[in-house]
């Protein structure tokens, strides 16, 4: 925790997206949203994965390109 692991994939996914020019990417989370949000991420809408309430966000990768 807090040593940056977490960051570096998420831009890692980020630039593997961009690089083969996939315009959105989508994740769900139960409890990371604020982390998301910090990257440029959009929060979507609430959903239920099996007996959990999850945040489905996205990001669109043409717009913070």
């Amino acid at each position: 925790r807090n040593r940056g692991l977490g960051s570096r994939l998420v831009a890692y996914m980020e630039n593997f997206a961009r690089k083969r020019q996939i315009a959105t990417l989508k994740l769900f989370t139960v409890d990371k949203s604020d982390f998301y949000l910090r990257r440029g991420w959009d929060f979507d809408y609430k959903a239920r994965v099996g007996r959990r309430e999850v945040d489905v966000m996205s990001l669109n990768l043409a717009r913070v390109m």
